[in-house]
């Protein structure tokens, strides 16, 4: 099966999209997650999206779509299969769903790319629940958990840090809910009642500055877009700052680093 997406950009876009878009015919709960999340929205800021996005080394010819993730409902879970299996006619990977099945399904399309379903919630360095949250936008995950996507990485590398830096150019904070604004209440409530969650996200968000300045550096970014992002990493760090921590956050406050904070993440191999 193919390492990484297997056809042309525009059409795995439209491939995604219709995935999502005949789920929701029958009734299927499904959202794009990740770098096509990230993509889809910024389209949405701005009409040049594809451009930009390749401009800053993200996608493109050389660089581009390693799978399609996507969150679903672990009670629709018998329906999804189904779905994929007999609507879509996809292939399942039996040796993975044995293993993993009860929160994460493995599909291919044909040679072209592999698709990755996580029910409930992402279970990674930190654990992003989005069992409430499906119906809030689509066809993506809102920006809000896109954002807690990526802040949730405990070795956060160059690419999810410049998905980061695009989503705070391009969408405010807020405290509050919002289509295509970051939500600094939700990621507030979120935070402030799992240090560790925090501490790995507090770590991000500055090294997402550090990223600004870089691209910048490699004129890719101007002025005035360092200024907008590096403000609104400030807005966010001060909303969390203010925000009262729970009982249960400061007691894991004062073990710090000391213990594991954070869950090892091993790459699947496929």
């Amino acid at each position: 099966m193919a390492a990484k997406v297997n056809e042309g950009f525009d059409d795995f876009v439209k491939d995604s999209v219709e995935i999502v878009s005949r789920a929701k015919e029958k009734g299927i709960e499904l959202r794009i997650l990740g770098a096509l999340s990230s993509y889809l929205h910024l389209k949405e800021a701005d009409p040049n999206a594809a451009q930009f996005y390749q401009g800053l080394g993200r996608l493109g010819p050389d660089v581009t779509f390693t799978d399609l993730d996507l969150m679903g409902l672990r009670k629709q879970r018998g329906d999804l299969m189904k779905f994929l299996e007999k609507d879509l006619h996809l292939k399942p990977d039996l040796r993975f769903l044995q293993v993993y099945g009860n929160e994460r399904l493995l599909y291919y399309k044909d040679d072209k790319f592999s698709i990755d379903v996580f029910l409930d919630k992402l279970h990674y360095s930190h654990d992003v629940d989005f069992k409430e949250r499906l119906g809030l936008d689509y066809p993506t995950i809102t920006t809000t958990d896109l954002v807690l996507e990526k802040l949730q990485i405990h070795e956060i590398n160059r690419k999810d840090l410049v998905d980061l830096t695009v989503t705070f150019l391009y969408h405010p904070i807020r405290d509050g809910f919002s289509r295509e604004v970051v939500d600094a209440r939700y990621i507030s409530s979120i935070l402030c009642n799992d240090w560790g969650f925090w501490y790995d996200a507090t770590s991000n968000l500055p090294k997402t500055a550090l990223m600004c300045e870089a691209l910048k550096g490699e004129g890719k970014l101007v002025d005035d877009q360092v200024a907008t992002v590096k403000s609104r990493i400030s807005e966010l760090l001060g909303h969390l700052e203010r925000t009262p921590k729970s009982n249960g956050w400061t007691k894991r406050a004062k073990v710090g680093t000391s213990k594991p904070w954070y869950r090892d993440v091993e790459e699947v191999v496929r």
